[in-house]
């Protein structure tokens, strides 16, 4: 931002140097002769092309486009398009110097791009093709969301066939036709070796009850031939074979 008011800038050889600086956003050359020439904002605006602001006045679409306007609403030098210039802060420091002077030219950026009519066609275009983008992404996405609720339906439908189909094949027995081939191999693996192994757990039953009968014959004949042998050792009759009863 340059301010050069109330200088003795009469000629377009005074202001040509400013105008080759490419970083100006606000120039103002406020009560110097130079701005009573014809075609002043033209030949500013013309050779600064990021200039935003010339004197008190925004500049517009109209001063930079030939032969274009649009209407009154962008219309240059519109009482509308008229600018405030800050005064100058004394006692600031630098820092603070600068930190107001980037308030400012924000300031001045949203006020063109808000009285600028291609801009403001850009941002609706802009705004148009991220809308149209937003719709696009969220109508993939709610395509995603509805194809994996059909998955995620249609897999509970089938689980739920599959469980009633279960069901009346047990009522049937009819179970091994939902079998699928390694387990139908499994399946008539153990029907053959079904029988066999009935007729060996027949037999272990079988044998485990003989046993138990044999331990309890032996047990039996053990107590029967210790109570013998303890009658015979308490009557000594190893000693003496006979016995003799009186008689009455």
């Amino acid at each position: 931002m340059l301010y050069l008011d109330f200088n003795k800038l009469s000629g377009w050889q005074d202001i040509e140097s400013v105008t080759a600086c490419p970083n100006l956003f606000h120039c103002s050359f406020v009560n110097n002769a130079v701005t009573q020439l014809p075609g002043y904002r033209h030949f500013v605006v013309s050779r600064m092309p990021n200039l935003l602001a010339l004197d008190d006045f925004m500049v517009t679409d109209e001063e930079r486009i030939e032969e274009v306007s649009f209407g009154k609403r962008f219309r240059a030098l519109a009482p509308h398009m008229r600018i405030v210039v800050p005064d100058f802060l004394e006692g600031l420091s630098a820092d603070q110097h600068l930190f107001h002077l980037d308030v400012e030219i924000y300031k001045l950026k949203r006020l063109h791009e808000k009285n600028s009519p291609s801009i403001r066609i850009q941002a609706l275009f802009r705004g148009f093709r991220q809308r149209i983008a937003n719709q696009r992404y969220f109508q993939k996405k709610m395509d995603s969301v509805v194809f994996i609720q059909k998955m995620t339906r249609a897999w509970l439908q089938r689980k739920e066939w599959k469980r009633q189909l279960i069901e009346l094949m047990k009522e049937n027995n009819m179970e091994d036709l939902l079998l699928t081939g390694p387990q139908m191999e499994l399946h008539r693996a153990l029907q053959k070796i079904r029988g066999p192994l009935r007729m060996f757990m027949l037999r272990r039953r079988i044998l485990r009850r003989k046993r138990i009968a044999a331990e309890m014959i032996q047990k039996w004949f053990r107590g029967y031939r210790s109570r013998k042998l303890a009658m015979i050792n308490g009557l000594q009759l190893q000693k003496y074979p006979y016995m003799y009863f009186l008689e009455e």
